[in-house]
């Protein structure tokens, strides 16, 4: 997609081969998400826009520019040559969340580019998060990223101890009940996403080089993330759908906060009836994007006039709109400031297209 505004994309892949283009903003995905989420997607394939003339500015693995918006458990493989500007990920963000990511993207830049691990450039100093999240020193020959994440040699990156230190949802094996996995003869030794790739019979981890720092670990380690009985579970919509009441409000906040932002699809208006307010705080600012317009109606004014700021810059114009007058009269004078900001951007967005 060249943009997308309020946009969720998820178990997606693009195998791309882009080259001599004249325009700017060009990433493996999306050139531009201005609101959103991508969840469980990569790109892999090639972007070369060298010498070109005027020159073309802003090129990405998976995103150019990015604002209000999330990318978790996702990665990109692409490689990246430009004259101006280039990221792992992302070129430009703006309260954008990183979650669980990974850029292995071979760059190749004029001398006086501005380059990133994961991500080039951004708008408004220290407003993004980064979590967990690594790209390869090695083969993009970059050493720093704006607002975070860890630059890993190549021997690294293709080590299991790497993602469960990190409290990735990663297994040495193909297992359709984990989001990753880890084989030597798979996606060329880096992490794969198990619900895009075919499982195989094939799959041993790649041993560690003399110099990368780790050793092989249990591949039947818990991840660290999360409690060992949600571990258990499906982390999908389904499962989240399917829980009881009762099974719901036994969940920890901890519990909540660790789930994918599937799983939190699946919160319905039946669970809104039990959710407590430790749970409602207790989620991400990506994961309060993908709660149901519908479930966040039902749940009690005084809990969700609670909410961060940062919380309330994440919902979108829908969960706005579904929430009563009685509920929005409990925020403060600054959270519905915060509403009218979503509100004015989507409609002057909406306007330009």
């Amino acid at each position: 997609m060249g943009y997308a505004n309020d946009a969720e994309i998820y178990d997606s892949k693009a195998s791309i081969t882009m080259t001599n283009e004249v325009m700017t903003g060009i990433a493996g995905i999306v050139g531009c998400l201005y609101t959103g989420a991508i969840e469980g997607s990569f790109s892999a394939g090639t972007i070369d826009n060298r010498n070109q003339t005027p020159a073309v500015e802003d090129v990405a693995g998976i995103v150019s520019y990015i604002q209000n918006a999330s990318i978790t458990d996702s990665y990109s493989v692409v490689a990246a040559a430009n004259d101006t500007n280039v990221g792992g990920l992302v070129t430009w963000a703006d309260n954008a969340t990183l979650t669980r990511t990974y850029a292995a993207t071979p760059i190749s830049t004029s001398s006086n580019t501005t380059v990133g691990g994961l991500i080039a450039l951004q708008w408004n100093a220290t407003n993004n998060t980064v979590q967990s999240s690594f790209w390869d020193t090695t083969i993009s020959n970059v050493t720093s990223s704006e607002d975070g994440g860890t630059g890993k040699n190549t021997a690294d990156l293709k080590m299991l101890s790497t993602y469960t230190a990190a409290g990735w949802d990663i297994v040495n094996a193909f297992d359709s009940s984990k989001v990753w996995g880890l084989c030597a003869e798979v996606n060329n030794g880096y992490p794969f996403l198990q619900a895009l790739t075919p499982a195989g019979s094939a799959c041993s981890q790649v041993a560690p080089s003399d110099n990368s720092g780790n050793t092989p670990t249990n591949n039947n380690a818990p991840n660290s993330a999360s409690s060992p009985r949600i571990q258990e579970q499906i982390k999908n919509r389904k499962w989240m759908e399917a829980l009881s009441n009762t099974e719901f409000s036994r969940l920890t906040s901890t519990d909540l906060s660790a789930l994918s932002i599937n799983a939190i699809r699946g919160i319905t208006k039946k669970h809104a009836e039990v959710m407590t307010r430790a749970q409602l705080l207790a989620l991400t600012p990506a994961q309060i994007r993908v709660v149901r317009p519908s479930t966040l109606a039902a749940l009690s004014a005084e809990w969700l006039s609670k909410l961060s700021t940062g919380q309330i810059n994440y919902l979108l114009p829908r969960q706005i709109r579904a929430l009563s007058d009685a509920q929005i009269d409990k925020f403060s004078a600054k959270q519905r400031s915060v509403f009218a900001s979503v509100l004015r951007k989507a409609a002057k967005q909406s306007d330009r297209e």
